[in-house]
């Protein structure tokens, strides 16, 4: 990629403006891309007559993508504290989320939302529909 098309990127990695991006291009930059789409295919392969695509997506595969793809991909993961939690929080305690820097095109073209959408809607078609009648919370 040349300096005239290179994509527009903020400070933290980000990127703005993306060129078209194929599945084939994030899996390779990514390989764990890779083992969610197999594991998604098992999963529908195995989906029971109840099945409810969206507890598997949002309680399973969702929070497994994030890391992998789009604005999330690149902060820096903080342990879990030790003790007893305040009951509540500060907003002068909250900080910004630390980025790694994105230091090759492989991985500023994975941290853009065009490459969230792509992984996000490529997952989501390889799952069933919904198979569980009634469960007003999911419809």
């Amino acid at each position: 990629m040349t300096g005239a098309d290179r994509p527009d990127t903020s400070k933290d990695g980000r990127t703005d403006v993306v060129p078209d991006v194929t599945w084939e291009t994030l899996a390779e930059a990514e390989p764990e891309l890779r083992r969610l789409e197999r594991l998604a295919l098992w999963i529908a392969a195995q989906a029971p007559t109840d099945f409810c695509a969206n507890e598997v997506w949002y309680g399973f595969l969702k929070p497994q993508l994030l890391p992998l793809v789009g604005w999330s991909r690149g902060r820096v993961p903080e342990c879990a504290p030790d003790g007893p939690r305040p009951p509540f929080v500060r907003l002068s305690d909250i900080r910004p989320a630390e980025y790694v820097p994105a230091t090759t095109e492989a991985e500023r073209l994975l941290r853009t939302e065009a490459a969230y959408d792509l992984a996000y809607d490529h997952l989501c078609r390889l799952l069933p529909d919904c198979r569980h009648g009634e469960r007003l919370w999911c419809a």
